[in-house]
Order: C-alpha cells, then sequence, then structure tokens
C-alpha cells in the first residue's frame, strides 16, 4: 500500500527511528466499523501504543457542536496522556497504510506538529482530519490554544449565542462548516498556526485520499457523503483486508422460550414492530458502549422474516451472543407482543425485569459507578422485600411544573428538541430521605407523579407490573395504556409498595422520537450505523424544534463562559503575558 513520501526536511519515514504514539479519535455515537478498523490498525502497528476512543463531547452536558467537540476533546486528552507523540484522525476516516509511522526525531527536533493538508479536490493548506502533536510543551501549547478560541467564537453558534448564525441545520459552508470562518479549522489556521510559526510542518496533498476508487494514501478519509458511498464501493473490505475482517450480519438467534439464568441475568424486555427495529439496533449498541457489564439479556420481538438482515445488525452481533440477546417471534399488536416477551423470558410475577424501551435510550454515562450500583440495589431490594416493586431510571416531570422553583432540578434525560431537561423532586419525594447507593442516591416515590413517564422510561420492575399494564383485558387499546397506569396505582399502591426513583442521575436519555419525528442528533447516528430511518418518521425534529430549547441555551452560554478561563493558561508556556493574549489571538 502506498506511504507518504519521505522528504529531507520532514522524513516521516519509519526507517528513521519512528516516534511511537496514541491514536486519538472522537465520536459521540457508538463505534462503527470505522473505529473498530482503525483499532485494529493500532494493535498491528509497530508503533502505535493505545488507541483511544473519546465521547460525550457532543452530548449533555457539554453539547458542544461536533466541530468544535473534537477540539475540546484532544486538549482534554493531551493534558492525560503520557505518549511520547499523539495521532488524530477523523471519525470517518481510516489508515489504509499498514506500516505509517511518524517521526519527530532528530531531522525534525523543531518541529512539534505535522498537519495534513485537505485532500483533493479540496485545496486548504491544513486539514485537521490527520495530524500529529509531539507531546512536548508546544505541541500541547497547540492543543490548548485551539481549544480556547472557542471563548470568541462560541456566540456564533445555535446556544451559545443570541445572535447565531450556525447551527446544525445550518447549510452556510463558508461561515460555518468545516473551513468555515467559525469552524474549528479554519480558526486553527487564522488565530492559532502563525503564532508557532516554524514548530509545525505540512504534508504532501495525497497523505489523505477522498477518491473512492482507488486504496492509494496513508490515510482514506470520506467526503460528506461517504458514510452511504463507501458502504457501496466497498472500500473497507479492500482497502484493509491484511488486517482487519469486516463482520457480516448474521441472523439474531431466535430462542422463543429461552429463560434468562437467574440470579446472573436480568431480562431486559423491549417493545417494537419491523419499522422501528433500526431504533431497536441502535439502543442496543448504545447499552453495549455506554455500559458493557450490564446484567442483562435482551429479549427482543419481530413478526417478519428478513426482520434483522439490515447491515447495522452485524454490528449487534459482534457487541452480543447467544446468551445475551433474544429475538422472539411474536404475532402483531401490542398486548400479543408483549405476551410472547414474557414468555420467552420465563418470568414470573415476581421476578425483576429491566424495562427497556427503545423509544427511550441511553445518550451519555453520567455515573458509571452509580450505574452499577443503582442495578445491584433493585436487584437486591427485589430478593429481600415482597414489597418492593422497582427502581425508575428517568422521568420528566419538569417539563410539566415548576421549572427549578424548588432549586432543586437535575437534569434526566435528553429530548429531540431539547439535550437538556429538567426535574422538580419536591412533591413526588415528599420528604422522603435519600439513600445512598454507591455515588449515587435513591428516594421512595410519596404518590402518583403528575407524568406517567416515570413507567414509561427505562427502569427495574417486577414483571407484573408490565403484565398489568399491557395485558389487562380492559385496556386493549394503545391509547388506553396510560390509564392501566392509574389503575395499577390507584388507592394505597404508593403506601404499600416500595417504587423507588433516582435522585440523582447515572445515565441520560434520548427520546428518539417525539410525536413520530426522529431526533436529528439520532438520525446523524444512525446513517453513520448505517441503519435506515423509514420516511414514516422524517423529517427529523431539530433541536430547537419544542419549548425547552430556550432553557437550554442558558446552560449552554454558562458552559462556553468557562472556556474563557482556560484562555490565559493556554500559552502560558509560551510565555504570553495574560493581558496580551486576547490581542495576539486576534480578539481584540
Amino acid at each position: 500500500m502506498a506511504r507518504w513520501a519521505a522528504s529531507a526536511a520532514l522524513a516521516w519515514m519509519t526507517a528513521a527511528a519512528p516516534t511511537t504514539f496514541e491514536l486519538v479519535q472522537y465520536d459521540d455515537r457508538p463505534p462503527t466499523l470505522f473505529h473498530n478498523a482503525t483499532k485494529a490498525w493500532c494493535a498491528q502497528s509497530s508503533c502505535c501504543d493505545a488507541y483511544t476512543l473519546l465521547h460525550a463531547y457532543a452530548t449533555p452536558p457539554v453539547g458542544l457542536p461536533a466541530l468544535w467537540a473534537r477540539v475540546k476533546a484532544l486538549a482534554d486528552r493531551v493534558d492525560a496522556t503520557s505518549a511520547a507523540a499523539v495521532v488524530w484522525l477523523d471519525s470517518d476516516a481510516f489508515f489504509v497504510d499498514r506500516d505509517w509511522c511518524p517521526d519527530f526525531g532528530a531531522a525534525n527536533a523543531s518541529v512539534s506538529a505535522i498537519f495534513s493538508a485537505d485532500p483533493p479536490p479540496w485545496r486548504k493548506p491544513v486539514n485537521i482530519g490527520f495530524f500529529a502533536l509531539k507531546m512536548d510543551a508546544v505541541g500541547r501549547a497547540i492543543a490548548r490554544a485551539h481549544w480556547a478560541l472557542w471563548a470568541n467564537v462560541s456566540e456564533h453558534w445555535a446556544g451559545f449565542g443570541p445572535a447565531a448564525e450556525c447551527g446544525r441545520a445550518d447549510s452556510n459552508w463558508r461561515v460555518c462548516k468545516h473551513g468555515g470562518k467559525w469552524a474549528s479549522q479554519a480558526q486553527l489556521v487564522a488565530h492559532v498556526l502563525p503564532r508557532f510559526a516554524g514548530a509545525y510542518a505540512t504534508l504532501p496533498r495525497d497523505a489523505q485520499n477522498s477518491n473512492q476508487d482507488n486504496c492509494r494514501g496513508t490515510v482514506k478519509h470520506l467526503d460528506a457523503n461517504g458514510w452511504k458511498t463507501e458502504r457501496e464501493h466497498g472500500l473497507l473490505e479492500r482497502c484493509v483486508a491484511d488486517f482487519f475482517t469486516v463482520p457480516t450480519a448474521p441472523p439474531v438467534p431466535a430462542a422463543a422460550g429461552l429463560a434468562a439464568p437467574p440470579g446472573r441475568r436480568i431480562p431486559a424486555l423491549t417493545l417494537s414492530y419491523g419499522a422501528r427495529l433500526p431504533f431497536v439496533a441502535r439502543m442496543l449498541l448504545a447499552y453495549a458502549r455506554l455500559w458493557p457489564d450490564h446484567p442483562f439479556v435482551f429479549y427482543v420481538p419481530f413478526n417478519a422474516s428478513g426482520a434483522f438482515d439490515a447491515p447495522v445488525w452485524g454490528r449487534v452481533n459482534a457487541s452480543y451472543d447467544a446468551a445475551s440477546l433474544v429475538a422472539v417471534p411474536s404475532p402483531p399488536g401490542i398486548r400479543a407482543t408483549m405476551d410472547a416477551l414474557l414468555g420467552a423470558a420465563g418470568c414470573a410475577d415476581g421476578e425483576l425485569i429491566f424495562w427497556a424501551p427503545e423509544d427511550i435510550q441511553p445518550w451519555a454515562v453520567v455515573d458509571a459507578r452509580g450505574l452499577a450500583a443503582v442495578a445491584a440495589r433493585a436487584r437486591r431490594e427485589a430478593a429481600a422485600d415482597p414489597a418492593y416493586l422497582g427502581l425508575a431510571l428517568a422521568y420528566s416531570d419538569g417539563m410539566w411544573s415548576g421549572y427549578g422553583r424548588r432549586g432543586a432540578s437535575e437534569r434526566v434525560w435528553a429530548f429531540p428538541g431539547a439535550p437538556l431537561l429538567f426535574v422538580d423532586h419536591g412533591e413526588q419525594f415528599a420528604g422522603a430521605p435519600r439513600t445512598a447507593v454507591g455515588t449515587a442516591a435513591v428516594a421512595r416515590v410519596a404518590k402518583l407523579p403528575q407524568s406517567n413517564a416515570f413507567v414509561w422510561a427505562p427502569g427495574f420492575w417486577r414483571a407484573e407490573l408490565l403484565r398489568a399494564i399491557f395485558l389487562n383485558p380492559r385496556f386493549a387499546k394503545l391509547r388506553d395504556l396510560e390509564k392501566a397506569v392509574g389503575a395499577f396505582f390507584s388507592g394505597g399502591a404508593f403506601a404499600e409498595r416500595v417504587v423507588e426513583r433516582l435522585a440523582t442521575p447515572v445515565l441520560e436519555f434520548v427520546e428518539v422520537t417525539h410525536r413520530g419525528q426522529v431526533a436529528a442528533a439520532v438520525l446523524d447516528e444512525m446513517r453513520g450505523l448505517g441503519a435506515d430511518v423509514g420516511a414514516e418518521f422524517l423529517p427529523a425534529m431539530a433541536p430547537t424544534s419544542t419549548f425547552a430549547a430556550a432553557r437550554v441555551g442558558a446552560l449552554k452560554r454558562a458552559y462556553a463562559t468557562r472556556a474563557r478561563d482556560e484562555l490565559e493558561a493556554a500559552l502560558v508556556v509560551e510565555g504570553t503575558p495574560p493581558l496580551d493574549l486576547a490581542r495576539s489571538f486576534g480578539f481584540i
């Protein structure tokens, strides 16, 4: 395969004492085939010591635009790594030269960064899709200085500034997209690199190759439509076949009637139907990525042949085995589907199950240790106390009333129109003391909440609750399910049974569709996974489509102001006086 052409000035050849490095990528979507191929490339490389995939910068609570989330992610990483160098690769790119290694040896003693140029047909002299930073004082200062620029440009981005020019739906390429003036690449070229003249070098334009007809170059960097056309051209299979095998998509094993081993795995049930199975695939990948040691065996219904033929199910099968994922053939209809799921899992009324609705899915981890502790608590309490009914992981009362009026609001899930929602615990907990559970906390719910979202959101429940809601013959229609919840919890239910809810969040959730429309962030992610979203869920709901967006904007602006505090420290290694920093960056 092709390698970068060496030059006497740069000497980036493997024969010239290659520098070992950490390979870093960023993506807030679940890992894709491209990430896996890059990880496999690092494993076989003679100089790639570690592979790191960063996430949770474009999702709440940070919620940065993707073009700046990557900058913050790298700035954080250079402060944490112990590697001699860091190589950055965009998540829509992968290595095709299996033997490439950087060299920051004697021939490049004065160079602390090497950037690639735009791949043809673009012509920018610097492209931040692929570059290397030596982890000396100057290399780290470049990364920090790049992130410090966000304090100046944040006002131009939706959710961070009152007169934002840039947002998810923005089509002004000259201003916002990629090389636009408010994008991270243009800001680096205009305001950072001039301060480090002589400390960086650039590479020939053929280092990155976006041509979908060949495997030349060191890195294959897909163009704007590459996620789709790459699969059509089979580039990944052709270009990395000597060090990575692209998995096929075997059918999910169907095993109706298989019961989860008691005491070891908790049955996780999800309701769905054919058109929504792509959302189920996204959900399963999210649980596997965000909660890799989860205690569940998932039961997924299907009622048509070919339900699991889509390529995205190959990714699912790479994350689950037959003991942790069971496909359940079921007749159409909500009641029949739930009956089939409960039967397949062998759930008696008293057994603890995990309710995993495919419409409300994990988006980011807030407290990983608390998450494990909460799961253990639900299992322990259900075994010890017959009155224990369950524990809800998410809720949404704050959107209906009293936004923060008691000062006790906490974020709990992402929403198509607002990445954060808040909830007021005061009335529901009615003064009930919180119980510490590891690093998290739970509290007993004192009365029926204003919203039934505590049931519809993910949570641990005895199977009797799902039977009472979904199999009650009095409530046969979809619109009657809310009545079924009210009937179950009527009278003295909350006095007689123990219903708990998180008092501190451990996971953030996203509502993948709202009133039939897919969330824009979810749609972007699913397209990256190769999961087709049906036309009935389009057009996507943009981040500012619902009433809560203004609340989120205030939080994002508060976060952006903290970036300014990092500005003074960004170039301290250069000895730049703090008062001169704003002027040196062209801010004033």
